[in-house]
Order: C-alpha cells, then structure tokens, then sequence
C-alpha cells in the first residue's frame, strides 16, 4: 500500500489519542489493528507440526479446532489461519494472530493449552516449532 492510500485509510478510522493504528494490506486484504499501549506489537505465530512419515497431516484438524476454539476466547486473540501442505501431506502450518506478545505467552502457558497440545504431539514426527513475528509497518 502505497503512502496516501495508507494516510487516506488513516483518516477514515480517527484513533483515539491513545490509539494508534496501523494498516496492512495481505493478498488484497486490509487489516486494521489498534494498540492500546506504544510498546505494544500485534504479533504472528508460526506454528509448524510435521506428522510421522506416511500418516497425513489432515488427522490433526479435529485437535487443532478445538485448540482454536479455546483460543478465540482468550484476551489479545485477532485470528488463525491453518495451512497443510500440498507437497509434504505430512507438513501442518498454523500462523495465530495476537494483539501482544503477552498474550500470546500466556496463553502457551495456559493448562488447558498443554494438555490439548499433549494430545496432538502424541501425533507428531517431529517436534512442534513456534516462530513469533512482529506485525506493522515498522
């Protein structure tokens, strides 16, 4: 998105003098995500889950749905996405949305969280990988 259609879009939300807006644009797709604090960064998480060799990647979905649906009731949560690979059937790619990096951890600390990804590593070839990343224009 080029300047002016970032200040025009800019324009039309008027954050609050706390609020501070930032506007993304993802395979034609604007997001629009307001930070309550300056220090705050809304944040992806890049979960990647790889099945035994031979056993498809699909048999996780039951597990990763209710993974999401605990999610989506916990405080700085934005959204999830989940990916399985066309050219390794074997290769899962979960990529959560956060308001913070806080909530994120506290929900990867959360029991319930443990316990159902207990469940699903049984599952697992190899061990899950979490890569966090900042969202913005910064």
């Amino acid at each position: 998105m080029c300047l002016p259609c970032f200040q025009d879009q800019l324009a039309r939300i008027r954050p609050t003098a706390y609020e501070r807006a930032a506007i993304t644009r993802h395979r034609q797709i604007t997001v629009i995500i307001c930070h309550r604090k300056e220090e705050d960064m809304a944040i992806g998480v890049v979960i990647k889950r790889v099945m035994k060799p031979g056993d498809n990647a699909k048999v996780l979905l039951p597990h990763i749905i209710e993974l999401r649906a605990l999610a989506v009731r916990q405080p700085g949560y934005i959204s999830g996405e989940t990916f399985f690979s066309l050219d390794h059937p074997e290769e899962c790619l979960v990529i959560g949305r956060w308001t913070s990096i806080e909530h994120w951890q506290q929900w990867k600390r959360d029991i319930r969280r443990i316990e159902l990804d207990g469940n699903l590593e049984k599952h697992l070839g190899v061990k899950t990988e979490y890569s966090v990343y900042g969202i913005g224009l910064w």
